[in-house]
């Protein structure tokens, strides 16, 4: 049976509190750590079962209310000496998941570059389709890469399109004597 417990809630350590109290408290987060006597280390209070009914599922934002009432502290709860030191919060030590976060995010954000959609469209109109057709999907990524914040092939997709969009045209061009020619015969 728990008799006391301590919490840490966004690094501040405070406690100990009876069960009571702590209801008072309001509820607990997953960002919250307990210990009380007999656990051998802090833990999540979403991970100990006999504060399942004190816990919250989703962390909502609570406002915080100047409080002038202590819990009942005893001499003999004055921290124990067996209890282990406060786990690092993962908020504060871990980097954020995602390669979008693994990069550095500029002081200033660079233009976005071209998709050549337009040019790639009256290629695919009046020149040479298949190499139309490779720009319009190559443009078409433009601005997705851009928004992701992958800068670098945002603009390697750019280029890309724009390469495919004149060999659109060339073709397309080079084609109207050819086409001529076998006309004529």
């Amino acid at each position: 049976m728990i008799q006391r417990i301590w919490i840490n809630r966004n690094g501040e350590q405070s406690g100990p509190y009876t069960l009571e109290e702590l209801q008072q408290q309001g509820p607990l987060t997953r960002e919250t750590y307990v210990w009380f006597k007999g656990m051998a280390d802090w833990q999540r209070a979403t991970d100990v079962p006999e504060l399942a009914h004190l816990t919250l599922e989703e962390i909502p934002e609570i406002p915080t209310e100047a409080s002038d009432s202590q819990p009942n502290v005893l001499a003999s709860d004055v921290l124990p000496e067996d209890m282990p030191p406060v786990p690092q919060f993962a908020s504060q030590s871990a980097p954020m998941p995602g390669p979008q976060y693994a990069q550095q995010v500029p002081a200033e954000l660079p233009k976005r570059p071209p998709h050549n959609l337009f040019w790639s469209a009256v290629a695919l109109i009046f020149c040479c389709s298949i190499p139309a057709i490779v720009a319009i999907i190559y443009g078409a990524q433009v601005s997705s890469k851009y928004n992701q914040g992958d800068y670098a092939k945002a603009q390697k997709y750019s280029d890309i399109s724009a390469w495919w969009c004149i060999a659109a045209i060339v073709l397309g061009v080079l084609s109207i004597p050819v086409s001529i020619a076998l006309s004529l015969l």
